[in-house]
């Protein structure tokens, strides 16, 4: 749990005594509203968790870059927004950086599979 915990339930406490607070406070749709973001907020969350633990920290890194990308591909394709020189030139530098980082991991990979397999050595011939 959070250090927040503590304070945030007591805040919580006061502002529903002062009848301020939007949970149960006599409207029921705004109750089961709030339950239900709660569930789709951390839903996501334990799944990626349970994934991330299931493969390599270099893979999740990679992934991570593929939702702000897909986000930025969505606001400058469907919804217009203005994407400049500079977005174009740090995009690119992003990339051309991850392509490097994953070509890199790839030579490393092949480095250690030929250190693990044995070496191929002539036949030798017995007397």
């Amino acid at each position: 749990l959070s250090a927040l915990f503590p304070v945030a339930i007591v805040y919580l406490a006061l502002i529903q005594s002062r009848g301020e607070a939007a949970f149960a406070g006599g409207n029921p749709a705004v109750t089961w509203l709030l339950l239900g973001a709660g569930v789709v907020t951390i839903v996501p969350l334990l799944l990626f968790g349970a994934g991330a633990r299931r493969i390599p920290l270099s893979r999740v890194g990679f992934l991570q870059y593929l939702a702000p990308t897909l986000m930025l591909l969505i606001g400058t394709v469907f919804y217009g927004e203005p994407f400049t020189t500079a977005h174009a030139i740090s995009f690119g530098l992003i990339w051309s950086a991850l392509a490097v980082y994953t070509v890199s991991l790839i030579r490393a990979g092949k480095r250690r599979a030929d250190l693990a397999s044995p070496a191929e050595s002539p036949p030798t011939q017995e007397p």
